[in-house]
């Protein structure tokens, strides 16, 4: 199946079974600025995350998504997932996913604190987004 087909199935399953919540993940780091996918990572300022992500969910299908109309849409920088700081990007997860239940967690804190403690430079980036 080419990349074309493969898409447009992945976006009429996305169509047909509407998430509560939106979470794209973002491959782009500081070098892609310019590039037409999800922007995040190290040397990404905030506005500019949040730019590419608004652009993102401006993409035909996604933007009739409700989860989308009503603000529940989200980036996540990608390379979390073989890092041991994924634990601040768990928590990010959990207070989308379950505000409710999760509202006293601060991922933001949390990689701050792990970063301080383990890497010798400073944490600089966004490594995650909200539409709103």
């Amino acid at each position: 199946i080419d990349d074309i087909l493969l898409l447009k199935a992945m976006l009429e399953w996305l169509i047909a079974n509407p998430p509560e919540v939106y979470i794209g993940s973002a491959i782009g780091g500081g070098s892609s600025l310019d590039k037409p996918w999800l922007a995040l990572g190290a040397d990404v300022p905030e506005a500019t995350a949040r730019a590419s992500l608004l652009r993102s969910l401006q993409r035909p299908g996604i933007v009739a998504l409700p989860a989308v109309r009503a603000g529940r849409a989200h980036a996540i920088w990608h390379h979390f997932y073989n890092s041991p700081f994924n634990v601040a990007a768990v928590q990010a997860f959990a207070t989308w996913l379950h505000p409710a239940l999760f509202g006293d967690l601060d991922p933001v804190a949390t990689l701050r604190g792990l970063h301080a403690r383990f890497q010798p430079f400073p944490l600089e980036g966004t490594y995650w987004i909200s539409a709103r």
